[in-house]
């Protein structure tokens, strides 16, 4: 795979120089609960900026990645750019010998990996205990000319497929560049801070979300970290579409099944955002506990929860979940609300649990079941 990783670095090159060119300047805008702390108080705006939170959703969500479907060149580039990113913030890698991958039959014709990296805590006590955080990274690939990404023909929804020659890609910009993006920023926010956390933090990007969780179906089975020492998932999805709000809504699926978000909601007083359940939201995020890589751990009893904004939407698995779509100021905003809730998470010594009785299974939506591949690599839920 070094030679991946020298094209992806390449690769990387030429869009930071083109994201630094000003391409992006279209872009929509291109206490409590402290118990047991001793930390030194962390300031996430040194990790936690616009500038990286761009430059990284343009790498993943670039044409030249194709959409980056389960199993293709594209996503094995993303997967090369996130290894490198992990290693230039300093993470440790979990996976003895590959360079960060975890690498399987993610789905599609070649193996996929997951992306992991770690930071250990520095309290000998806790430090055996792991928050993790993370994002799917792939995305549905590209259009088949005429027809959407599995076989319907186009009704209206995008214009970008009327003329050969048009764009054919699913950028997957909101979904899931900002995701993969703002776990990278908040795994470099823990770098560059003075001390390490209590606890340690695991940071995951997942192969084949959208091929039915097989990522994450995978590492509960084989876990770079003891699931019995993983204390909390925090889930990141869809950040980048956020809600006309004050104070900054950030949902959070099945917050009503654990104690988890109470966490949130006390550690981010003060910071114009606000963490609320999905059902205040509407229907559809409401029912979204089980559709995303959170749920594979809530199933193997680990306390786990997803964390969007925004609606559910016209763009979402559409051509145009473009760059130019994302509101880059306010998903800095809520990206440093997310660490400081990950703070507490790792920082504070009891441990969130699920509500007694503990259920996992919603009542909105059956959970994600495996789906047969297209033939570029692609499936989806209905």
């Amino acid at each position: 795979m070094r030679h991946l990783d020298v094209a992806v670095a390449s690769l990387r090159l030429a869009l930071v120089a083109w994201v630094s060119s000003g391409a992006v300047a279209g872009c929509a805008s291109c206490s409590e609960g402290r118990v047991g702390d001793t930390s030194t108080p962390r300031d996430f705006r040194e990790g936690i900026d616009l500038e990286f939170l761009q430059r990284h959703v343009a790498v993943l969500a670039a044409d030249a990645l194709e959409g980056r479907a389960t199993s293709s060149a594209g996503l094995q580039a993303g997967a090369a750019h996130i290894a490198l990113t992990m290693r230039e913030i300093g993470l440790e890698p979990l996976e003895a010998g590959v360079e960060y991958r975890q690498t399987f039959d993610c789905g599609g014709a070649e193996p996929s990996s997951n992306v992991i990296g770690a930071i250990r805590g520095r309290d000998v006590q806790f430090r055996d205990e792991a928050i993790v955080i993370s994002a799917h990274y792939d995305h549905i690939g590209r259009d088949h000319i005429g027809r959407d990404h599995i076989g319907r023909d186009h009704i209206g929804v995008s214009s970008e497929v009327t003329e050969v020659g048009q764009d054919l890609i699913y950028n997957g910009a909101n979904d899931n560049a900002t995701g993969v993006a703002a776990m990278l920023a908040i795994a470099r926010a823990f770098a560059v801070a003075p001390e390490e956390p209590r606890r340690s933090l695991v940071f995951i990007a997942f192969c084949g979300e959208e091929l039915g969780l097989r990522g994450s179906k995978y590492y509960v089975k084989h876990p770079a970290w003891p699931l019995e020492s993983t204390v909390a998932v925090v889930n990141l999805e869809m950040l980048g579409h956020t809600l006309p709000t004050q104070p900054l809504d950030v949902w959070i699926t099945g917050m009503e099944l654990s104690n988890l978000g109470e966490r949130f909601v006390r550690a981010s007083v003060g910071t114009g955002v606000r963490f609320i359940p999905s059902t205040a939201v509407g229907p559809e995020e409401g029912g979204a506990f089980a559709r995303s890589d959170n749920y594979p751990f809530a199933e193997q009893g680990v306390v786990a929860h997803t964390f969007s904004t925004g609606r559910i939407d016209a763009l979402y698995h559409s051509l145009d979940d473009e760059i130019e779509h994302i509101d880059f100021d306010r998903m800095e905003s809520l990206v440093e609300a997310i660490a400081i809730g990950v703070e507490r998470l790792a920082e504070d010594v009891p441990t969130p649990a699920f509500v007694e009785p503990a259920v996992v299974e919603p009542a909105f939506i059956e959970p994600w079941v495996e789906r047969p591949s297209s033939t570029d690599g692609a499936a989806h839920d209905p």
